[in-house]
């Protein structure tokens, strides 16, 4: 029998499966880092590679 998380079918989501704010904080985190990286690259060159 597999374990089933209770919790998880009161809140009408796929058990196992991170909540969709987790997954899109995460993204939006990343798109930001990305963003900051490129900024720095762009813009502060050999600070960047240092």
């Amino acid at each position: 029998m597999t374990h089933v998380d209770p919790k998880a079918v009161l809140e009408g989501r796929v058990p196992g499966r991170p909540p969709l704010g987790m997954i899109l904080g995460m993204t939006v985190s990343g798109v930001c880092v990305l963003i900051a990286l490129g900024l720095t690259a762009a813009l502060g060159g050999a600070g960047f590679w240092v």
